[in-house]
């Protein structure tokens, strides 16, 4: 972007900057997944503090997200056990899948794995722990008609969109 190459990006946690604008696009709620039979999937929702002591695996350190949500577990005391570390949550989906563990992830991330009964998520009660969605752009970069209709498109499909409620187990 900063290159003249794109004009604009969908990234998290996005940053603004001397040259980059955002547009605030959405929050996706972030959830507890585990595997269907694991002791955790029967609650509807959990305090993080019934993650004590469990096998974590999570995001390499460097990333946003990871020091997000190693910012809720210490100010909620809870100490994880972190057994695998990964830059994308694909290979999370699959580790925590195989019983390696226990993550905390975006629920619109595991709503397909959730639906196939190959992953549980369970609400965080009391937890404001979102991922913030957002679109980057060059300041003082006029957007053609195109691109400010892109980004009305998807400002408008976002306000559309209904999260369904995570299933019971």
């Amino acid at each position: 972007m900063l290159n003249d190459e794109v004009d604009l990006g969908i990234v998290s946690y996005p940053s603004a900057s001397r040259d980059l604008d955002v547009i605030p696009l959405n929050n996706e709620r972030m959830v507890l997944c585990c595997r269907p039979d694991h002791h955790l999937a029967a609650h509807p929702e959990i305090p993080l503090r019934l993650l004590h002591g469990e096998h974590f695996v999570t995001f390499d350190p460097d990333l946003a997200i990871r020091r997000e949500i190693d910012r809720h577990l210490r100010e909620a005391h809870v100490a994880v056990r972190v057994v695998m570390e990964f830059d994308n949550i694909e290979t999370i989906k699959q580790a925590v899948q195989i019983g390696a563990g226990v993550s905390i992830l975006p629920e619109p991330t595991v709503r397909r794995e959730v639906s196939k009964n190959h992953l549980a998520a369970v609400r965080l009660a009391h937890s404001d722990c979102v991922r913030p969605i957002g679109i980057l752009h060059r300041q003082r970069k006029t957007l053609i008609p195109a691109v400010q209709q892109f980004i009305q498109i998807l400002q408008e499909t976002k306000s559309a969109v209904r999260t369904p409620a995570l299933s019971e187990h």
